[in-house]
């Protein structure tokens, strides 16, 4: 209804009108408007896909649930953005930038058109990249601009990464294969070919086969095309085959070809693939093996090896010939096949049982048992085995040897007879050889009690007898004529040789008996140097010969026995003065070695040398180069032989260099540290025996202070 006023000519309201309109059907039509804008609404919220809405100038007016999950923005932040804003991070499929310019958005608002499957990557804050394909219309409404609609496709777009990645792979792993890989079509038109196919083709053909052309003639000659049509077509026919046949560029090769049919999505063959390799390494080994599998035949046979299979699942046994042989299988029981329970009628029954447990467990892959023979006759057998397996690891077939060692196992009974008669004989020997020892150390303690005897009874008379040729020859008592006096003298000399020389029996045997004490302590070899040359200077001087001594450096020290040291260089001095002529040299040099990690002693001298055949004897006890009775030099060469037990016992070495009429080098060679030793029961304390060689010096010397008490004489 509307009312309006109704006026006069003066403009006076003279009255009212009235106009009545039926609005029912406006009034059903704004219900239904009502309706579907409340559908469209759901639509909008719950459409599966993202949607946005924008205005002329691309600023964002609606967006939806989806929208809002897809881009990781919420909606009130949606609302506040441009469809082109530097808020977006957008990239292209490859991974690039992607313009404002290229949205797909922007595209239909600036073309005025449809614009569809624009596929991007919306990277958010997080850094994740969702994949979305991208929709957009532009709306012919006042106030709107264009509606947008973007599904997500990063499932699909990981899956062709994937798919690409996996292409890339395979595409490589064919195109730097060694064989030659190749298609054609239904035509014989090369379809693709990899790098190994077109350097091959082209060294045959002198140029590079293109996709598209022929594999046939012209291309190929027509002895090549009459060969390989009639092997397309097989394959064209749905046949997948193998075949071995000739290099056509290298003819001492052999290759292996490969075609089968390519079929289509509904299973239509539309062409062939094809490969071949070289196969003429494979094929040479293939003999080898073949020769070698004979030849260990033939090893087997001539070594009487039986050669057999066992399979678990029916328990049937497969023998060679040599196998039945060792049985005793008749021929008749062959044919049919032999199965478990003939082997197992065959086992001696005492050896059965384990024999069973080490096949059946899978035990120890050879074993040995017996076999009765259908004559009575007992075999021992040796059994050697391996088992093979299924894909899963279960056992399903052995096989494996088994040799007659009858004879051997006699043998071997008969070694252990023999050892044992052996054993019984090394017992009774070992029992004599222990009563030796006993009467030998018996005989030992004889000889020792004997030395010491001689130290008593025949070294104290001699150095009474020497002590009284000293007074004598210093005529104290009354005046000698000459002949009295060289006899005197010839007393003393003889007195003192035959005092030396029981020392050096009694130092020998003490040294290995091992009744020799070593006393480590710091050692000045300077000192004792000069000590060994002052004991024979004057030997040195009636004799004229002209004494050397050198030390480098001076301060140079050892730990060391010096007790155990100067006899040592006392013999060795001793020899170079008997064994060098009237006028000669001999000299004592001290140093040290040439990596600097011992101390070395030289003793050398220019007298008579030594013979090659006699410098590694000299050092055994008792040996002389000259053994006649009418020899011109004293001793019973115990000197040297105790000069090296002693050294080892120091822990060092002794060598010697010589020549004949040149003279000699004895150099001992010291550690500067002393090694361990054992020390003997009868070990003496170094002031006795320290005191017992001043005692030894004092007798041997002519000084007037060594007097007979009872003589009454006095110096």
């Amino acid at each position: 209804m509307t009312v309006s006023a109704i006026k006069d000519v003066t403009g006076d309201v003279a009255g009212a009108a009235v106009i009545l309109r039926d609005i029912s059907h406006w009034k059903q039509t704004e219900e239904v408007l009502k309706v579907n804008l409340s559908k469209y609404a759901s639509l909008f919220e719950s459409a599966p896909m993202g949607i946005t809405v924008t205005d002329q100038q691309g600023k964002i007016l609606e967006a939806n649930l989806a929208a809002e999950r897809l881009l990781s923005v919420p909606r009130t932040v949606h609302v506040q953005r441009t469809y082109d804003g530097p808020e977006w991070t957008i990239v292209r499929p490859d991974g690039t930038l992607m313009p404002a310019a290229e949205y797909a958005s922007v595209r239909a608002l600036t073309e005025n058109r449809l614009i569809e499957n624009v596929e991007m990557g919306i990277v958010n804050d997080a850094g994740t990249t969702t994949w979305i394909s991208v929709n957009a219309i532009p709306v012919r409404l006042p106030g709107y601009g264009v509606i947008i609609t973007y599904t997500d496709i990063s499932t699909r777009r990981q899956a062709e990464i994937a798919l690409a990645a996996s292409e890339a792979r395979l595409k490589a792993i064919i195109e730097n294969s060694s064989s030659n890989i190749w298609s054609v079509d239904r035509a014989y038109r090369l379809l693709a070919g990899n790098g190994a196919f077109e350097r091959n083709v082209a060294q045959w053909i002198g140029r590079k086969l293109e996709p598209g052309e022929t594999v046939l003639e012209p291309n190929f000659s027509p002895v090549a095309a009459a060969f390989w049509r009639p092997l397309y077509d097989r394959a064209l026919a749905g046949e997948s085959f193998v075949i071995q046949m000739p290099s056509g560029l290298q003819r001492d090769r052999t290759l292996e070809c490969r075609l089968n049919p390519i079929r289509d999505a509904a299973g239509d063959i539309t062409g062939v693939a094809g490969q071949t390799f070289d196969i003429t390494a494979r094929l040479a080994t293939e003999r080898e093996l073949r020769a070698a599998l004979q030849f260990q035949k033939l090893a087997a046979d001539a070594a009487g090896i039986g050669i057999w299979g066992w399979n678990f699942a029916d328990d049937r046994l497969d023998w060679d010939n040599r196998m039945c042989e060792l049985y005793a299988i008749p021929q008749e029981t062959r044919t049919p096949g032999i199965d478990y329970d003939i082997w197992r009628s065959r086992v001696h029954p005492d050896d059965l049982e384990v024999a069973e447990l080490n096949l059946r467990n899978g035990g120890d892959s050879n074993t040995t048992f017996r076999i009765v023979l259908p004559n009575g006759q007992i075999r021992h057998i040796y059994s050697a085995y391996v088992v093979e397996r299924n894909q899963l690891g279960e056992p399903v077939r052995m096989i494996g040897i088994n040799r007659d060692v009858t004879a051997q196992k006699l043998y071997e009974q008969l070694l252990e007879d023999a050892n044992l008669e052996l054993e019984r004989r090394v017992a009774k020997r070992t029992a004599e050889l222990e009563s030796a020892l006993h009467e030998l150390k018996h005989a030992n303690d004889s000889k020792d009690a004997f030395l010491n005897a001689i130290s008593h009874e025949l070294r104290t008379p001699l150095s009474g007898m020497l002590t009284m040729a000293d007074v004598l020859e210093m005529q104290t008592t009354g005046v000698l004529n000459e002949s009295q006096l060289r006899y005197v003298r010839m007393i003393r000399e003889n007195g003192d040789r035959l005092l030396n020389l029981v020392e050096s029996v009694l130092h020998y045997t003490a040294l290995i008996g091992g009744r020799v004490r070593f006393d480590p302590a710091p050692c000045r070899l300077v000192e004792v140097g000069a000590m060994a040359l002052h004991a024979i200077r004057k030997q040195v001087e009636s004799k004229q010969l002209t004494a050397q001594f050198s030390v480098d450096p001076l301060d140079l020290e050892i730990i060391s026995d010096a007790t155990d040291l100067l006899p040592v260089l006392n013999k060795l001095l001793d020899n170079a003065v008997k064994f060098t002529p009237a006028g000669g040299k001999i000299g004592l040099v001290i140093g040290r070695n040439v990596d600097h990690a011992a101390a070395t002693l030289t003793v050398w001298d220019t007298g008579i040398g030594i013979a090659p055949e006699h410098q590694m004897q000299i050092f055994t006890p008792f040996h002389q180069v000259d053994h006649s009775l009418s020899r011109e030099y004293e001793g019973v060469g115990l000197g040297l032989a105790y000069v090296r037990a002693m050294v080892a016992l120091l822990g060092g070495s002794i060598a010697v260099e010589s020549e004949l009429g040149k003279g000699s080098r004895f150099v001992v060679t010291l550690p500067f540290t002393p090694v361990e030793h054992k020390q003997s029961g009868w070990a003496r304390s170094r002031a006795m025996r320290t005191g017992w060689l001043a005692c030894a010096a004092y007798a041997r010397s002519r000084a007037a202070t060594r007097v007979a008490a009872t003589t009454g004489l006095v110096t």
